[in-house]
């Protein structure tokens, strides 16, 4: 049975999960370049869903036989919730840091030498490149597939599924729900593109050129919000036990 307590949970994880998204716009703009856009967004888009649904019941049917997080270990997903915030945040700082920077620059360097060598060497582009500028439907929802593997905080959620004990049935449409807001990011710009295709390129380049100019402060921000929701909640449930 799904209790509101569950419900107050999973819906700030599938919208945390849908803003700290940070390849869905790229892939969706390259992929509107293409002839047959709609189409191979919506397979994209369907490819994608599908993946993560298959997984998401894997990874509750696993935990279930686990019974790491049945509702008799009332503490297990409280600590999770800490854990994974605490980790966001330390992760988060990490790559903020000074440190972390003069390692991201050497290797934004080496990338910048192996991408002159290509070049310079007529290499093709990576086959993640070229499945979105070149690929089939069937490609494209493949990678659909492929890129949108569970994160850290579907995981969280899955595992607050599991403490419930769901039935199949409600546990496939629960993981519906969640996937279909989860998803946003890919989503509405294929019903956008239906209606208006021009105006959903051209505000979705405006959005892709803005991450990339604050890349820094947007991930600061989300891992501040995310693992700082993560952690005001798992403190609240574990006291309210």
């Amino acid at each position: 049975m799904l209790t509101g307590a569950v419900v107050r949970d999973l819906l700030p994880l599938a919208l945390l999960s849908a803003i700290t998204s940070p390849t869905a716009i790229a892939a969706v703009l390259v992929i509107l370049t293409r002839p047959r856009a709609f189409t191979l967004l919506a397979a994209y888009v369907i490819g994608s869903i599908a993946a993560s649904m298959a997984v998401g019941l894997l990874i509750i049917t696993l935990l279930n036989a686990a019974g790491t997080f049945t509702p008799k270990a009332r503490t297990a997903n409280p600590v999770l919730d800490i854990t994974m915030g605490v980790f966001i945040l330390l992760s988060t700082a990490y790559l903020v840091s000074q440190k972390s920077e003069k390692v991201r620059r050497k290797a934004a360097e080496k990338r910048a030498e192996r991408k002159a060598r290509k070049a310079a060497q007529d290499k093709p582009p990576s086959r993640t490149s070229r499945m979105l500028s070149q690929g089939s439907v069937s490609a494209v929802a493949a990678l659909g597939v492929a890129m949108h593997m569970p994160g850290l905080l579907y995981l969280v959620a899955l595992a607050d599924m599991s403490h419930e004990n769901l039935g199949f049935v409600t546990a496939v449409l629960v993981l519906l729900v969640f996937n279909l807001i989860m998803l946003l990011p890919i989503e509405l710009p294929l019903i956008s593109y239906a209606f208006k295709p021009d105006w959903t390129k051209a505000t979705l380049k405006r959005i892709d050129d803005y991450a990339h100019t604050h890349d820094r402060k947007l991930l600061i921000g989300g891992a501040v919000i995310a693992g700082g929701y993560l952690i005001v909640n798992g403190l609240f449930n574990l006291l309210h036990l």
